[in-house]
């Protein structure tokens, strides 16, 4: 988590963050499926598959080296493990939990983007933005640095309403289908331009003050 800043350091710095906390959201969203999956009943064909014999090599490897996981491959079914049914709840309402966390987290990050965006507009019609050589530059490339920031907050903005709306729909009776399908599209990231973002991120009116840190 980063404080409350302003100025070109600090734009690129939350972007980067806004950016890693996605990527911690969508992995918490398929981690989150799969406990979701464990929870759901055996198919069909799992159940039919289970009232199957094992081939012959396959019972020979049973014989000789017994493991849950293997029997578990040889039946079509997943291992019951009591440990495993112990903590899933528990496992389960952390990352829930987490998924608010971040939530929050990046609406947080979009109001100081937007902040950002603000001050850097403030600084293109001022004439420029500093550059770190003790003189500014040239209007265009202020212009150009309020542009790519105005830009990056519309597309992170809009991601994440996305992000906040799945949060809120997820709970433990959600189909673990409908949580994997969201993870694969918001690993797209859909209302971000990431030409735009790695622009933006790359900028070097939002690393002005890199330089001096």
């Amino acid at each position: 988590m980063l404080p409350p800043q302003s100025g070109p350091q600090a734009s690129h710095d939350i972007l980067q963050e806004w950016v890693a906390n996605h990527r911690m959201f969508v992995a918490t969203l398929e981690e989150l499926a799969g406990q979701l999956a464990a929870l759901q009943p055996p198919s069909k064909e799992r159940a039919a598959a289970s009232q199957q014999q094992p081939s012959a090599l396959l019972q020979r490897l049973l014989d000789r080296a017994p493991s849950e996981q293997l029997a578990a491959y040889a039946s079509g079914t997943l291992p019951a493990k009591d440990h495993l049914q112990r903590s899933l709840p528990e496992a389960l309402d952390a990352n829930l939990r987490l998924l608010g966390v971040l939530a929050a987290e990046m609406r947080r990050f979009v109001g100081q983007v937007e902040a950002a965006a603000d001050a850097a507009a403030a600084a293109a019609l001022a004439g420029g933005v500093d550059d770190g050589s003790g003189s500014s530059s040239s209007a265009e490339r202020g212009a150009e640095t309020a542009l790519l920031m105005a830009g990056a907050l519309v597309g992170v903005s809009r991601e994440t309403e996305l992000v906040e709306r799945a949060t809120a729909a997820f709970t433990l009776t959600t189909p673990p289908e409908e949580v994997s399908a969201a993870a694969m599209v918001l690993a797209l990231r859909p209302f971000v331009d990431d030409t735009l973002l790695s622009a933006a991120l790359a900028d070097k009116g939002m690393q002005a003050q890199q330089r001096g840190t």
